[in-house]
């Protein structure tokens, strides 16, 4: 990413944030110490890839989870 995501309050009574990106794209959703370690994973470009490693996936997951807490 070329700039940093913001943390944007959603909610401060019920400590609700949401962290977007450079576009205005929700990355995620959560407590501000969720966001902010959303944050750290979307400025990280140099994560290296191990292709024999296989990738656990969710049964029944459509791939689209963005709330790390339940609203």
């Amino acid at each position: 990413m070329s700039s940093s995501p913001k943390i944007v309050a959603l909610n401060v009574e019920a400590n609700i944030y949401m962290l977007v990106d450079a576009k205005g794209n929700s990355l995620g959703t959560g407590t501000r110490e969720v966001c902010e370690v959303l944050a750290q994973i979307a400025t990280v470009n140099d994560l290296p890839f191990d292709s024999g490693l296989s990738r656990p996936q969710a049964r029944g997951s459509n791939g689209n989870i963005r709330s790390a807490i339940a609203i």
